[in-house]
């Protein structure tokens, strides 16, 4: 692998497209402040039982960075999908 390039499924990402945005990093914040987890709640927001201010672009941004993985699924009439994303633990 080339220096200064990350394995992301199979493809090849620069360091630049790692950073995490602003909502991003608040997402994360939330969600340590929460058991390091965020719920899907209907619509695809993300976030806690009290509060979702997160959307489904968010958690796929922090996943495909590596910042966490989906922890519970659900099964629905078009197959399943992700209910709960995960912090990953620090490094």
């Amino acid at each position: 692998m080339e220096m200064g390039k990350a394995q992301n499924e199979g493809k090849a990402v620069t360091n630049a497209s790692l950073k995490l945005s602003p909502t991003m990093i608040s997402a994360i914040q939330f969600a340590r402040a929460h058991t390091g987890t965020l719920e899907r709640f209907p619509g695809g927001f993300w976030g806690a039982a009290e509060s979702a201010p997160f959307g489904t672009k968010t958690v796929e941004g922090l996943i495909s960075r590596g910042q966490g993985t989906y922890t519970k699924w659900k099964e629905g009439k078009n197959g399943k999908f992700p209910i709960e994303f995960t912090l990953a633990r620090p490094r």
